[in-house]
C-alpha cells in the first residue's frame, strides 16, 4: 500500500503572509489532496483482502460497503477552512471533500467473490461536509453516489490516558441499495445480507474447517461401507 498527501493553500484566495501567520495567529485556508493505491501478490484468502468504503477510506460509505478487491484505488480532495480566520477565538475548521475510490476491476479476483456475491458496486463517489471541533471531535455529513443517500457521523474524542480514544456514531445507518443496481428477486436477499461478515463468524468457520480436517470427520453413508 502506498499514500502520498499534499497539503497547499487554497488557490485564488491572498496568500498568508509570515506576519498573519505568527502576528495576526491566522492559520492558512488549505486544499489537501491525497491519493491512496494497493495492490497483493499471491494467494489470498478473502478475509485479508483489501475493502473500500467508510470514514478512512471512501466517506460516505459503511466500511466494506463498496466490495473486497486486490487491488484498489482512492483518490480525495479536501479544502479546510479555519474558523478563527472568521472569528477569533474559534477553535476548528469547516471542510468540504470529495472521496473517490475503486476496485479496479480486481474483485473477481478475491476468492467467493464477495463483492459480487453481496451485490456490491466495486467503487463510488461521496461528498459532503465537516466541522471539527478542536480537542471536542467533528460532525461530518457526507452523500454517496450510488445510493444517493446521506448519512451523518459524530465523532467524539475524550482523553483516557495518555492517548486519545475516538468514538463514532452513525446517527442514520444504511446499505447500498441492491435492488436498484441489480433489479432482481436475489437481489433483495443482498440487500439483507450486504454487511462484511463478523470477525467471530469468520474465526468460527475457520475453527470448523480446521476441526474437520483434523478429525477427518466421515460424511453421510460412511459407516455403511
Amino acid at each position: 500500500v502506498a499514500s502520498l498527501t499534499h497539503f497547499m493553500q487554497l488557490p485564488g484566495l491572498p496568500r498568508q503572509t509570515e506576519e498573519d501567520v505568527w502576528v495576526r495567529r491566522k492559520a492558512p485556508n488549505t486544499l489537501v489532496l491525497h491519493a491512496r493505491a494497493g495492490a497483493c501478490v499471491g494467494d489470498l484468502a478473502a478475509y485479508d483482502a483489501f475493502t473500500l468504503g467508510g470514514p478512512y477510506s471512501v466517506r460516505g460509505y459503511a466500511p466494506g460497503e463498496l466490495g473486497a478487491c486486490r487491488r484498489f484505488v482512492e483518490l480525495a480532495a479536501e479544502v479546510r477552512v479555519p474558523l478563527r480566520n472568521a472569528r477569533r477565538g474559534l477553535p476548528g475548521t469547516a471542510y468540504a471533500f470529495v472521496d473517490a475510490g475503486s476496485d479496479l476491476g480486481s474483485s473477481a479476483g478475491v476468492d467467493g467473490n464477495p463483492t459480487d456475491f453481496y451485490r456490491k458496486p466495486g467503487g463510488g463517489v461521496g461528498v459532503g461536509v465537516g466541522l471539527r471541533a478542536r480537542g471536542a471531535g467533528r460532525v461530518v455529513y457526507a452523500r454517496d453516489s450510488n445510493a444517493g443517500t446521506g448519512a451523518v457521523c459524530v465523532q467524539s474524542t475524550r482523553a483516557r490516558g495518555s492517548c486519545m480514544r475516538t468514538h463514532c456514531v452513525i446517527t442514520r445507518p444504511r446499505m447500498f441499495t441492491a435492488a436498484a443496481r441489480h433489479p432482481s428477486p436475489a437481489a433483495h436477499t443482498a440487500v439483507l445480507r450486504a454487511c462484511v461478515p463478523s470477525p467471530v463468524a469468520v474465526h468460527r468457520d475457520l475453527l470448523l474447517r480446521l476441526l474437520r480436517t483434523v478429525l477427518i470427520v466421515p460424511g453421510p453413508g460412511a459407516d455403511q461401507q
